[in-house]
């Protein structure tokens, strides 16, 4: 979902911001059936980083807070049954490198660390409604729940 966003912004014709963001457009992927780009997934909990895919191998990190040391080849093991963790350190390594720059960046609670480019929740004081409901609004309602409307007089 995190895509999404540069996928619209490249469709419509919409600058993106010149802040960094994680968002790769996939319109080539959607209309030419090309590979996607994305390489590296980062999985969040909240604020903790769980895991990282990357290319064909995942390596769990934590899971609701619990450590965890398992490394999966996703390519021949998609059910994640077959923990790789001590048999490939390589790869091991490979992949905490590439999270500790994801952590650098958008932080990991769990470890107590704070991301350089997490910002603060935008929040508002007075919040407004994006629809409202009008009573003589003619609204499309399906044959069989019509027993359940209140009768509209008109």
């Amino acid at each position: 979902s995190i895509d999404i966003f540069s996928t619209i912004a490249e469709i419509t014709g919409a600058p993106l911001p010149e802040a960094p963001i994680d968002s790769i457009s996939m319109v080539d992927t959607l209309l030419n059936g090309t590979k996607l780009k994305r390489k590296i997934f980062a999985y969040y909990r909240g604020s903790n980083l769980e895991a990282i895919r990357f290319e064909d191998w995942k390596l769990h990190f934590s899971k609701n807070e619990v450590e965890l040391q398992e490394l999966y080849n996703l390519k021949n093991d998609v059910s994640e049954s077959n923990n790789l963790y001590t048999n490939h350190p390589d790869e091991v390594a490979k992949i905490k490198n590439i999270a500790e720059n994801f952590r650098k960046t958008l932080g990991d609670k769990r470890l107590g660390v704070k991301g350089n480019e997490v910002r603060q929740i935008g929040i508002t004081q007075t919040p407004k409604s994006l629809t409202k409901y009008k009573e003589d609004h003619p609204y499309i309602v399906a044959y069989y729940d019509l027993a359940d409307m209140p009768t509209m007089s008109g």
